[in-house]
């Protein structure tokens, strides 16, 4: 009976009118599509702001526990060892440096090293720097045919 009642309502309508009622009709499926599809819009860009976040945290928990880490291995070689150039020489081995030599040149100390990998040779010294008694002035690097030879000017603290 309802359904007959709107195909009364249809038939009674002008041509003009249908046309205006099926446009009508049209706009509003458009506009509840619309709303439908910024809502999830909305969603997505609210979770991809929070996975960005969540990335963030974990990187900084992940760095601050290689930062501890290498504080704690740090300590362990330090109550090894014995002397400042004997932490650096184990610190050496440990990263498998090539070339390394320890010397002295008018009261500076010097420490100069051959390695493939720029990334290696950056931990290899922030390894050193976490040392309490060392401070390095100054890094040299150069390009050779065996990689990258640095030389590092350091002193005691």
């Amino acid at each position: 009976m309802k359904l007959s009642v709107l195909a009364e309502f249809w038939n009674a309508r002008e041509r003009r009118e249908r046309f205006l009622l099926l446009i009508a009709l049209a706009v509003f499926i458009l506009v509840l599509l619309g709303a439908y599809f910024n809502k999830a819009y909305s969603s997505i860009a609210y979770q991809s702001k929070a996975l960005e976040k969540s990335k963030n945290d974990f990187y900084y928990v992940f760095e601050k526990a290689n930062t501890a880490l290498t504080y704690q291995n740090t300590q362990q070689f330090i109550k090894q060892t014995s002397s400042v150039e004997d932490f650096v020489i184990s610190q050496a081995q440990l990263n498998k440096i090539s070339n390394f030599k320890i010397y002295e040149d008018n009261d500076k100390k010097f420490f100069s090293f051959t390695q493939q990998s720029i990334e290696d040779s950056a931990q290899f010294l922030e390894n050193i720097v976490s040392h309490p008694s060392i401070l390095i002035d100054t890094i040299d690097v150069k390009f050779s045919e065996n990689g990258y030879e640095i030389i590092s000017v350091y002193r005691n603290l």
